[in-house]
């Protein structure tokens, strides 16, 4: 529980808000999908596998996508503040963490006692933030705005994620989370205005494009089709 509050749930919050802050919402969230590319190198890490073609081409176009991303298709120099860059990628290395690091917890305990305690434990180290530096004024829209933040966008959106590792493969869960840079990016161009040229699109769906084939059920489709081999070649014998 520690080394997930303090390697998994502080850094997916922290790093993502320091991109945020660096950069934009829509770079940030993007860049947070580089996290099922972490998770793939270090699942063939740990089963010392090489990593499927379908793999390589995932990490291929994930690196593309981000390429595309910062420079906004001016591809000798970077477009965006190297800050955001960083951070955005820190923040896909903390994703893959928090995936990967209370699948164990979530095999003996509840989804919210794992959410709530790593939630707890990990706001310790911030709390002299708040003893020794004055606080701002906080307007009733600004309390509303972290209510929202605290409530929708931390605790039921980290719940959820948590839950859905019941049930699926982390891997699955990051394909699913796909629409959350979809929905990041339309809500910071139509209601914030932030230019996004068509570099920068093509880049973050070539970055969602990786989550989404390594979803693609790739063993299945082949089981099927060695089954559909030997049932041919048995009928040929048969001839």
């Amino acid at each position: 529980m520690i080394l997930f509050a303090f390697f998994g749930m502080v850094p997916s919050q922290l790093t993502y808000f320091l991109a945020i802050n660096a950069g934009n919402a829509a770079t940030a969230t993007i860049l947070q999908f580089l996290g099922p590319v972490f998770i793939l190198l270090y699942m063939a890490l740990a089963t010392r596998q090489m990593p499927r073609r379908i793999d390589f081409i995932s990490i291929t176009l994930a690196l593309i996508g981000t390429y595309l991303l910062v420079t906004r298709g001016h591809l000798t120099s970077l477009r965006i503040a190297p800050a955001a860059v960083f951070w955005g990628i820190m923040a896909g290395v903390s994703q893959a963490l928090y995936t990967l690091l209370p699948r164990t917890l979530l095999a003996k305990y509840d989804a919210r006692a794992v959410t709530g305690w790593s939630m707890l434990l990990g706001s310790l180290p911030f709390l002299p933030q708040y003893a020794l530096h004055p606080n701002p004024m906080l307007t009733l829209p600004d309390l509303g705005a972290i209510g929202f933040v605290v409530i929708f966008g931390t605790m039921l959106a980290y719940l959820l994620v948590l839950g859905s590792l019941n049930y699926i493969s982390p891997v699955a869960t990051g394909m699913l989370s796909a629409f959350e840079p979809l929905t990041a990016t339309t809500l910071a161009v139509t209601r914030l205005h932030i230019a996004f040229g068509p570099a920068e699109w093509l880049g973050g769906i070539l970055i969602v494009l990786n989550t989404l084939l390594q979803a693609l059920p790739f063993k299945k489709i082949q089981g099927i089709q060695k089954r559909l081999i030997r049932q041919l070649l048995q009928k040929s014998k048969m001839q």
